[in-house]
């Protein structure tokens, strides 16, 4: 079974093309870490006119999956995103990430 994930992130004013270059590509240790912990199908998109991300990915253990928070890799990815990313509050570690339900599909 595969569960989809979803997500909103906003980069910040004037920064959009840095955060666009520093997912092209993103880290190859970052990208091995994804892969370990079961994430497909990793899609960003970015809605024209806006600082709007949208990120889809595919995975198939939720376990699996929630481990990769406690990485030290995505740590530092994270906090590396944070200059470029709106935050929760100043030294949020973790851009502010709204995750969104699904509420369609068709397969």
């Amino acid at each position: 079974m595969v569960i989809r994930k979803s997500f909103v992130i906003e980069a910040r004013e004037g920064l959009l093309e840095i955060y666009i270059q520093r997912h092209n590509p993103i880290w190859p240790q970052l990208r091995d870490v994804l892969t370990a912990h079961g994430v497909r199908n990793y899609s960003i998109f970015h809605r024209p006119g806006t600082h709007q991300l949208f990120g889809y990915f595919e995975i198939r253990d939720e376990s699996l999956f929630a481990q990769l928070a406690h990485h030290p890799i995505c740590k530092d990815w994270w906090l590396h995103m944070t200059e470029v990313l709106v935050c929760e509050q100043a030294d949020s570690i973790k851009g502010k990430e709204e995750l969104l339900e699904e509420i369609f599909h068709l397969n």
